[in-house]
């Protein structure tokens, strides 16, 4: 559902923090296919928390992103999400 809404353009829309995990620089893991490996890796546990939790694990990422000493960090993005 996730990839649909984002071939629709309609991600952005209805979930932009989710559109947001998208890389928007090169150089760096790209959060947003992580999340949907990682939604999909919970999908077979069959469980609406865990799977809602899975697409929201990174939210934090885009806003405390920084490059620091040639390395992409991400700290307290846990919090932050």
């Amino acid at each position: 559902g996730i990839e649909l809404l984002d071939k629709l353009d309609l991600l952005k829309l209805i979930f932009p923090e989710v559109d947001n995990l998208k890389p928007k620089t090169n150089g760096h893991k790209n959060n947003y296919l992580h999340t949907l490996e990682v939604l999909d890796n919970t999908s077979v546990f069959n469980d609406m928390k865990l799977n809602f939790c899975a697409l929201l694990h990174d939210i934090g990422k885009p806003k405390s992103q920084k490059f620091i000493n040639n390395v992409w960090t991400f700290h307290y993005h846990e919090v932050i999400g």
